[in-house]
């Protein structure tokens, strides 16, 4: 899970679009109703669970003699954009894609444990599943990302932080009371997975490859429960590891970079829309 950013060429406006994508909706009800009444039962949930391929199926034969896709989404006017960058042709980021998963590796995460903005700063969506940017704003807003990410880098290259604090959901009286109960509840938790790195409700454990760690600091962390005292783990980043290589995200936000520049030089910009998927 992540947040996932498309970008599409559109060559009707967007209230069109969200109009015509509007009654698709609404048809692939109807055809589902008419899929339903073919099988003779009122409901889904008459259906045997045996002919549920079958109602499937045939919705998908509907929608697509509707003028519809097999799933129910419009046809026409509109194209995905996705295609290799020229820098980094291997890069997972696309001219016209780009991801942050939700774990602390995710480029937005590293740019907020950095102190950088992140991609919601670049193209401010604010709350909107679909919108054209100010791509001429989020090119300067990039570059300036570009600039700040190569100056932080210098400092931090090879470090990270993560945070080891109490799960707000547990109760306290629960925690491990002394060094030796810790040591016990590490123990039992080696036994029962012996590989990789996790969290759970007991902590965060390192059971392979674990991370040369640094510094212990203690300090407070800004949680949706509030403030809350926490333990700041500073470790050394595996240096044979691809997804933690700082290169990788610098060639990210170039990609970033590159999709608006390739935006920008389009006859009409306007008609390029993001889909921000989290």
């Amino acid at each position: 899970m992540g947040l996932d950013v498309y970008l599409y060429r559109y060559d009707v406006p967007l209230e069109v679009f969200d109009k015509r994508e509007e009654d698709a909706e609404k048809l692939c009800e109807q055809l589902g109703k008419q899929a339903l009444t073919e099988m003779k039962v009122g409901s889904f949930e008459q259906l045997p669970e045996a002919m549920h391929s079958d109602y499937f199926a045939r919705k998908r034969e509907l929608q697509v003699a509707a003028g519809l896709d097999e799933y129910g989404c419009v046809v026409g006017d509109h194209e995905k954009i996705e295609i290799d960058s020229t820098k980094y042709s291997e890069h997972y980021f696309k001219i016209g894609y780009f991801r942050s998963s939700y774990n602390g590796g995710g480029i937005n995460n590293v740019a907020r444990r950095v102190g950088l903005g992140d991609l919601y700063d670049i193209f401010e969506p604010n709350d909107r599943y679909r919108f054209v940017p100010d791509w001429n704003a989020a090119f300067g807003r990039a570059k300036t990302w570009l600039a700040a990410w190569i100056e932080q880098d210098g400092r931090r290259r090879g470090v990270d932080v993560l945070i080891a604090e109490h799960n707000p959901f547990c109760d306290p009286s629960q925690s491990p009371p002394s060094e030796n109960a810790a040591l016990e509840l590490y123990l039992r938790e080696r036994d029962r997975r012996s590989d990789g790195w996790y969290g759970s409700r007991e902590g965060e454990f390192f059971m392979s490859d674990p991370p040369r760690v640094r510094a212990l600091i203690p300090g407070i962390h800004n949680s949706f429960a509030g403030p809350r005292p926490c333990v700041y783990v500073v470790y050394e980043r595996d240096k044979n590891d691809k997804e933690n290589d700082e290169d990788w995200y610098t060639q990210a936000i170039e990609i970033v970079i590159e999709t608006i520049e390739f935006v920008l030089s389009q006859p009409n910009p306007q008609q390029y829309a993001l889909h921000w998927s989290s």
